[in-house]
Formats: structure tokens, C-alpha cells, sequence
């Protein structure tokens, strides 16, 4: 595909057939991390490591400032499995308008 000038293109293919393959390497690699971080973060915090007490005083902190429900909002936030680095986070909204 020539672009401003016939010199100057973008020459190439794409493997359309691997894409796929290709994405869910990407993903699984995303997801083996994630897993890490959540183990690793459970192991913090059994030590008491001083990041993951930051962190379990952070989620209360988020906790007490969205149980007033500033503007409106709702959020709900909580850790999984006592694990202050996985946060699941709900968020309540309301109706922008009645339309």
C-alpha cells in the first residue's frame, strides 16, 4: 500500500491464521503473572511485609471513604481470600436520566 509516495510503503503480510495462537500465548502469559502476584502477595502479607500493611490500609481507607457514597456512587471493595494486593471491587451507579 503506497503511502504518500510509491517509495514509501507498507510492505508485509499478516498471519491471520496464527492470530489467535498468538493472543492466547499473550494471555496466558498475563494470567501467569497475575497468579504470581496473587501468591506472592499472600505470602507478603502472612509475613507481615510492610508493602501489604500499606496496602490492607489503603483497601480500609477506600472502604470507609465509599461507604458514604460520595455523589451518589456506590462502591463495594473487598479483598479476596485475605489478600490485601487482590481487591474485588463492585460499582453501583445511578441513572445518569430518566430517558
Amino acid at each position: 500500500m503506497p503511502f504518500e509516495i510509491q517509495s514509501n510503503g507498507m510492505y508485509g503480510k499478516f498471519n491471520y491464521k496464527d492470530l489467535e495462537a498468538r493472543l492466547l500465548k499473550v494471555r496466558e502469559a498475563i494470567d501467569a503473572e497475575t497468579e504470581l502476584w496473587v501468591e506472592k502477595g499472600g505470602e507478603a502479607f502472612k509475613a507481615g511485609e510492610l508493602s501489604s500493611l500499606h496496602l490492607e490500609s489503603q483497601l480500609k481507607q477506600c472502604q470507609a471513604h465509599f461507604s458514604s457514597n460520595p455523589r451518589g456512587l456506590t462502591i463495594n471493595i473487598e479483598n479476596e481470600h485475605e489478600n490485601p494486593f487482590v481487591w474485588t471491587v463492585v460499582l453501583i451507579l445511578s441513572a445518569v436520566s430518566d430517558h
